[in-house]
């Protein structure tokens, strides 16, 4: 009888032991960024060992702007002074224009396009560790200043609100028809503390805007086009650079610093940032 016992308690602590692991495989894999879940639209998949994620809520919860040409298949992140380049099944991906090999590449999965995860948040300068009996990835991020993530889409928002304009501006004349337009940088420039009772921020934008017609755009006023007949943001004035203020959880925009204006005036950025704020009283 004790032996029958000892029987069934070995393999009681057999199947204990062991149905974790046949079970785990199957389990849901979860990413936490600082401790809080990150709810994907699309479940993260495991392939070759390395956790793929769909692109956008990852880079836009490491604080990055996120591009997608859908012609190439190529995302486009930036934060900052790090820009990443992807492309769906390249077994390579670019750090700021260097070529970095990766162990699994972005791929497209039930209709949508998911992104290494290891490498973009180490790419974006966060820690990350598996742990594989929970089958989770722990993402470790050291915070940011407050502008460059919680209010981050709020100016994303602000940026295409611009670009819009601009888009509303360009069809006024009637013949010309804007039928795309993408954001290439929404870069912090620099912040400034001390010149009001709360901080203003100034972030660099460059878009790209493709006529239907190219032969119907009047280039007039320093306005130019990239190699592959889109429309740059540039004009007579240089480059557009958002000057943005948040107080009491409110991001406005308080105007636009062009980067000609600015070295016209002694390329000194603070000084034509008070020129501004000037003018603005």
């Amino acid at each position: 009888m004790q032996r029958k016992w000892l029987l069934i308690l070995l393999v009681g602590v057999f199947l204990t032991t062991s149905l974790p692991t046949s079970v785990m495989a199957t389990q849901p894999i979860t990413v936490m960024l600082n401790d809080e879940q990150l709810q994907f639209d699309a479940s993260p998949v495991m392939e070759n060992d390395r956790v793929l994620v769909p692109l956008r809520t990852v880079f836009e919860a490491l604080g990055a702007v996120v591009d997608y040409d859908a012609t190439t298949e190529t995302i486009t992140a930036t934060k900052g002074q790090t820009r990443i380049r992807l492309q769906t099944f390249a077994t390579h991906g670019f750090l700021n224009e260097e070529a970095v090999n990766l162990d699994a590449p972005a791929k497209v999965f039930q209709g949508r396009t998911m992104v290494p995860l290891r490498f973009v948040s180490e790419a974006l300068g966060a820690g990350v560790r598996w742990d594989a009996w929970n089958r989770t990835v722990r993402i470790n991020q050291a915070s940011q200043p407050e502008l460059k993530t919680g209010v981050l889409d709020d100016v994303n928002s602000i940026a295409w609100e611009y670009i819009r304009n601009d888009i509303a501006q360009l069809e006024s004349s009637g013949s010309v028809k804007i039928i795309d337009s993408k954001m290439i940088r929404l870069e912090l420039v620099k912040e400034f503390a001390q010149l009001t009772d709360t901080p203003i921020y100034v972030y660099a934008l460059e878009y790209r805007l493709l006529p239907d017609d190219l032969s119907k755009v009047v280039l007039a006023g320093g306005m130019q086009v990239d190699e592959a007949g889109w429309l740059m943001e540039t004009c007579s004035m240089g480059s557009p650079q958002l000057v943005i203020s948040r107080k009491d959880g409110v991001t406005s925009l308080i105007g636009i610093l062009w980067t000609g204006t600015v070295i016209e005036e002694g390329g000194d950025l603070e000084t034509s940032l008070k020129a501004l704020l000037e003018r603005n009283n």
